[in-house]
C-alpha cells in the first residue's frame, strides 16, 4: 500500500523534482513513526522511495511488498526483522532484501533514527 493509497488524492507537485515541503507524511502516534514519501505522485509505479523516521522506541508495523527493497540507515541505530531474521544497522549500513517476507523496523535506542527504503517492484 503506498502513501497515495493512505492519505488520498495524489499531490498536484508536476514533474520529477519533489521539494521537502511538498513530501506526503504519514504520522502514526501509537507506533511513533512518520513516513514521507520521496517520489512525486503519479511517478514510475515500479519503484517506491520512503523516508522514515522512528522516535525513541519507535517501530514500524510488519509489511510486505512485491519486489526487493534496499534500506540505508541515515541517522542513528536501528533493528530490522525479516522473516525470523534480525539484523542491526548503524548510520550508514545498508541491507537489501525480499521484500515480500514480512519484515519491520525498530528503534530501541535513545536517540532518533531515520531509514531511507527503496523498494523496487518486478
Amino acid at each position: 500500500m503506498s502513501l497515495v493509497d493512505l492519505l488520498g488524492e495524489p499531490s498536484t507537485q508536476a514533474g520529477p523534482v519533489l521539494r521537502r515541503r511538498e513530501r506526503e507524511s504519514l504520522r502514526s502516534d501509537w507506533s511513533r513513526a512518520t513516513v514521507q514519501s520521496l517520489i512525486p505522485s503519479g511517478a514510475d509505479a515500479r519503484m517506491e522511495a520512503r523516508l522514515i523516521s522512528l522516535d525513541t522506541k519507535g517501530r514500524t508495523g510488519t509489511s510486505t511488498a512485491t519486489g526487493r527493497e534496499l534500506a540505508f540507515c541515515v541517522r542513528g541505530s536501528v533493528a530490522l526483522t525479516v522473516g525470523e531474521e534480525r539484523f542491526s544497522l548503524s548510520e550508514g549500513d545498508s541491507v537489501c532484501y525480499d521484500a515480500s517476507r514480512p519484515s519491520h523496523w525498530e528503534n530501541p535506542n535513545k536517540r532518533r533514527a531515520e531509514i531511507l527504503l527503496v523498494l523496487v517492484r518486478g
